[in-house]
């Protein structure tokens, strides 16, 4: 599993059990004029408008069987949600703070129990715009199972369900994470709907709708 930061502070990768390495990363490209760093890098790097910044390190986690993990919009630290299965085989999902400075992580804002045991998808959500500052914090995470697919985050909560399934994957639609496609092992297409409030930004409803059937998707991506 691999995750990065919105705000590309970091990658975060679950490569052993009980384990995190985080590589962090600064927002300025490597040099291009020194001989020394151009014969080590290749051409492409020097496009880009970060790199992976020296040393990463590897931080402990108490979950062992970790389903998926991603990291989260509109926090000051780098903050990522876990989803794991404990050994009574329930899905939670809680949340970590990554401190990059210190090389460590803590405990995050908010923590939840899935009631789909089949939960098995993590979609991070942008911080919503135009709120006059109503919500505060950062934003949640949508949970995708077998037959709900949930919103949590530490202020709101919506679900919603649908016809049992195994979901394959899912693509963003819109930048502001509003609409997103899903599509299962059936090669059924549908249209994840999230609405929020226009005050406070919070998610009021989640709806799903079939748009119908396509070839069976491991990747899902939307052209705009």
């Amino acid at each position: 599993l691999c995750c990065v930061d919105a705000d590309l502070k970091c990658i975060v990768m679950h490569l052993y059990d009980g384990q995190l390495k985080v590589m962090p990363v600064v927002r300025q490209p490597p040099p291009v004029s020194s001989s020394a760093s151009t014969a080590t890098a290749p051409a492409w790097a020097a496009k880009l408008p970060f790199r992976v910044a020296s040393p990463a390190f590897n931080v402990r986690i108490e979950e062992l069987d970790l389903v998926d993990m991603v990291l989260l919009h509109g926090y000051s630290s780098p903050t990522m949600a876990v989803l794991y299965e404990d050994s009574k085989k329930n899905r939670h999902v809680r949340t970590y703070q990554i401190l990059v400075d210190t090389q460590d992580i803590s405990d995050g804002p908010w923590r939840h129990t899935m009631y789909d045991p089949d939960a098995a998808i993590l979609v991070a959500l942008p911080v919503p715009k135009n709120t006059g500052g109503a919500r505060r914090g950062g934003d949640g995470c949508l949970v995708i199972g077998a037959t709900t697919v949930q919103y949590v985050s530490g202020t709101d909560a919506a679900s919603v369900r649908m016809r049992p399934s195994y979901i394959m994957c899912v693509a963003p639609i819109d930048d502001d994470g509003s609409r997103h496609l899903m599509c299962d092992a059936y090669g059924m297409l549908s249209l994840i709907t999230v609405t929020r409030d226009a005050g406070s930004g919070n998610v009021t409803k989640l709806s799903i709708d079939a748009l119908g059937n396509c070839t069976q998707a491991n990747m899902i991506a939307y052209l705009d």
